[in-house]
């Protein structure tokens, strides 16, 4: 079996620097991710929708919904979603915030949070903290 951690971390590697790029672009993103296979191959998650504004929340559980449907038929190994919140970070107070959502067949699960500020020219990015994963993509 692969390790979990490695793939997180090569997910990572692909989805922030987008997540970046489209906020210091556009001020926001909406949620996104991609998949691993057992190959280790990387693959865009996409989710469609029929309304030209969707909510966040029903791109993330459109994306959820496909990646259990992945999950269940053997056909990945590992998912990330990504999507803007506003959380609270570890020594108080609040900040908006990347979260990358991760999930892997390996039983690891976790979430972590990426705390920004918006400039009018850049986009600054703190210290990441990890939150406990739903583990709610490989039914562990």
């Amino acid at each position: 079996m692969r390790d979990p951690k490695a793939d997180f971390e090569e997910l990572l590697s692909v989805v922030i620097p987008i997540a970046e790029k489209w906020l210091g672009e556009h001020g926001e993103f909406f949620p996104f991710g991609v998949t691993m296979l057992a190959t280790g191959e990387i693959v865009p998650a996409i989710a469609c929708a029929e309304d030209a504004s969707p909510k966040s929340a029903d791109i993330i559980k459109w994306l959820k919904d496909g990646y259990r449907s992945q999950a269940k038929s053997g056909a990945i190994i590992a998912s990330i979603l990504v999507y803007d919140v506003r959380t609270t970070l570890p020594g108080g107070g609040t900040s908006d915030a990347i979260a990358a959502a991760f999930d892997h067949v390996g039983d690891f699960s976790g979430r972590l949070v990426f705390p920004y500020q918006l400039s009018d020219d850049s986009v600054s990015i703190s210290d990441p903290f990890l939150q406990p994963g739903d583990k709610d993509i490989f039914g562990i």
